[in-house]
């Protein structure tokens, strides 16, 4: 039981992390987008064209990780059903 709690509270841990680099990359996005549009209307091709590089391959991490954090969440948000009856037969006896 004490290491299933060591492990959930690592989990969250780690899921408040990726959630920070999640919203770090949100942000990062977005002031892409603004810089994609500038070099847009300063017709300014190349710069454009390093900037959406640059773009869909932040885009591409931002995707994932959102992924994982969703995956993690859910399964951390899941109840495991040996604990559930392992904690009832525990009830039960006591």
């Amino acid at each position: 039981k004490k290491k299933a709690r060591k492990q959930t509270m690592n989990n969250t841990m780690y899921l408040d992390e990726l959630m920070q680099e999640i919203d770090y990359l949100e942000e990062q996005l977005g002031y892409l987008q603004l810089e994609m549009q500038k070099a847009r209307q300063d017709e300014n091709t190349k710069e454009y064209a390093r900037l959406a590089r640059l773009y869909l391959s932040m885009q591409k991490s931002y995707l994932n990780m959102c992924a994982e954090h969703s995956t993690l969440d859910e399964a951390e948000n899941a109840a495991d059903p040996l604990l559930s009856f392992a904690e009832g037969a525990q009830v039960q006896s006591a």
